[in-house]
């Protein structure tokens, strides 16, 4: 028989069961890797490199990612039900469950792209009604009584780093970032600034002292500080001046301000991860932790968690293995912090509007296996004859 060749040969062997099953055992090897790999790149880093990329580097060489593997199974899924599937008599089961898998492929992908990812930070006793982006931060500029309202200006990560001038809504002055890291240590400051200027440009607070060093982000995404210097000057005066440089990082012990001269009360600035309003609060009544006997490693860590919306109150145990399910919110434990003797609940959230998708998939493939079974069965050959 002669071969197909060409496009034709490359359909039919992508629309093959071996080609679904080699596929399969590669997200196999990545999910290895993946897990392998979290110690040292964490949750977050170790999820985008080997389940959402589309190639990554195992050295000098590139392998498909995760992505890439899915968008094959699908195509794959795709042209066996289009090409190759039979809608009717013995098939008809395992054409529902290939559909079934389709819609868990087809599926995941709008999962990604619908899905919002961040965590919730607590110590007991603390609520809080936002959720916290585990990677990206935001330039914070406060005005505490702008109107009798607290009014805040917002420059997001993307936005950080561009080093052109930018203006900030209604404030009279622009601002323009001259360093952004991801991960900073504050080191004291030498002869030799970071920043190369053939004038001298004053300091102002803490960038008049210290300098922020990078530092390789950490595994634990909880753990790095973001930071930033950057520049203000006045855009309502015929002559726009610089006010000189000031910085900032995360979670800072002493809450640094600008005022430009006019205000009546200066405006506070910080760094902090992008936050999304949660429609109810969380309060962590009590965390507790299970270390493996003699040893200081956690064997199991939950939280116990009280979720706060109008009147309402709802108690919660948020366990490693049963999150918290709410309004389309799901709250895992993902882990937690221990800085002198004093324990830190970090919540992973995910906010689907369709996270019952998978559930959906799962069972129109049990239905179409369970009709395959039947349509199979000796008994329902004999009933039919």
């Amino acid at each position: 028989m002669k071969k197909a060749g060409g496009v034709k040969w490359l359909i039919e062997e992508i629309s093959h069961a071996r080609f679904f099953a080699l596929m399969c055992l590669w997200l196999s090897v990545l999910l290895i890797l993946g897990t392998l790999s979290q110690a040292e790149l964490g949750l977050y880093m170790a999820q985008k490199k080997y389940f959402e990329s589309l190639f990554f580097y195992w050295g000098p060489v590139p392998l498909p990612g995760g992505g890439l593997v899915l968008i094959l199974i699908g195509l794959g899924l795709s042209l066996q039900l289009l090409l190759k599937t039979r809608w009717k008599g013995p098939s008809l089961g395992i054409a529902i469950t290939h559909v079934g898998a389709w819609i868990l492929v087809i599926g995941s992908f709008w999962l990604h792209f619908q899905t919002h990812e961040g965590n919730v930070v607590l110590e007991e006793g603390e609520t809080s009604a936002w959720m916290s982006h585990y990677h990206d931060v935001e330039l914070v500029l406060t005005d505490e009584n702008h109107l009798g309202f607290e009014r805040e200006y917002i420059l997001r990560q993307s936005l950080l780093k561009d080093k052109n001038w930018q203006s900030l809504g209604g404030l009279p002055f622009e601002i323009r970032i001259h360093q952004f890291e991801t991960n900073i240590e504050p080191v004291k400051r030498t002869a030799e600034g970071y920043i190369k200027s053939s004038q001298e440009i004053e300091r102002h607070g803490f960038a008049a002292l210290f300098d922020l060093k990078a530092l390789k982000r950490s595994p634990q995404t909880e753990k790095n500080r973001a930071g930033v210097v950057f520049e203000l000057r006045r855009t309502d005066r015929a002559l726009s001046e610089s006010n000189g440089f000031y910085s900032v990082f995360e979670a800072m012990p002493v809450e640094q301000t600008i005022r430009m001269g006019d205000e009546k009360e200066p405006l506070t600035v910080r760094v902090r991860r992008q936050k999304n309003l949660l429609p109810f609060e969380i309060e962590l009544i009590r965390f507790e932790k299970i270390n493996y006997p003699g040893t200081e490693v956690a064997k199991s860590y939950s939280s116990q968690v009280l979720l706060k919306e109008g009147d309402a109150r709802f108690r919660f145990n948020i366990t490693m293995n049963h999150p918290l399910r709410y309004k389309g919110y799901t709250f895992y434990q993902a882990s937690f912090l221990e800085e002198e003797g004093v324990l830190t609940s970090v919540l992973a959230g995910v906010k689907s509007d369709i996270w019952w998708l998978p559930y959906v998939a799962s069972l129109v493939m049990g239905l179409g296996l369970l009709l395959h079974l039947i349509l199979r069965s000796s008994f329902f050959r004999e009933k039919k004859r």
